[in-house]
């Protein structure tokens, strides 16, 4: 039983290892490369309905002049509990990097399918064009504000 235990915290002493030297190994992503990935990190959560993984993509001082991050999170969620499912295609238009600062211009195609309450209702469909603001932080990337998804809060009924 014994020899069994240290097997056992051998294999999990070599992995953790292991995994250690590929962090440090790996060159880190740039910044381009991060803003990316967080908007289809972004996309991803809303797809998966996921409010708290979309919401960490948000500074806790986001402010679009109309919204705070609280009031985006209320409508992320009022969204995903109207919907049944939610489809996100994002288009990377421009983005332009100033050290710890970036615009981004992010065209997306959404569809969302009002399965909830209403089976037959028809999927709401758009494109929107989002011009975002982002700092990089403690935090990685994060969006500060952005403007243009309030035509899709809109056309779905005021719930996203």
């Amino acid at each position: 039983m014994r020899s069994r235990t240290l097997l056992v915290l051998a294999i999990v002493v070599l992995g953790a290892g292991g995994y250690a030297v590929f962090r440090m190994t790996r060159p880190p992503l740039d910044d381009k490369t991060q803003i990316q990935n967080l908007i289809l990190t972004a996309s991803r959560a809303l797809e998966q309905q996921r409010v708290k993984s979309f919401m960490a993509v948000v500074a806790d001082d986001y402010n679009d002049g109309t919204y705070n991050k609280q009031d985006v999170e209320n409508l992320v969620r009022g969204a995903v509990l109207q919907s049944g499912e939610i489809r996100v295609v994002p288009y990377l238009r421009s983005l332009q990097i100033q050290a710890t600062t970036a615009t981004a211009t992010v065209e997306a195609e959404v569809t969302v399918g009002y399965t909830r309450g209403n089976p037959h209702a028809e999927p709401g469909r758009g494109r929107y064009t989002v011009e975002m603001a982002l700092r990089k932080g403690r935090h990685g990337w994060q969006v500060t504000s952005a403007r243009g998804w309030e035509s899709a809060q809109a056309q779905f009924g005021g719930e996203m």
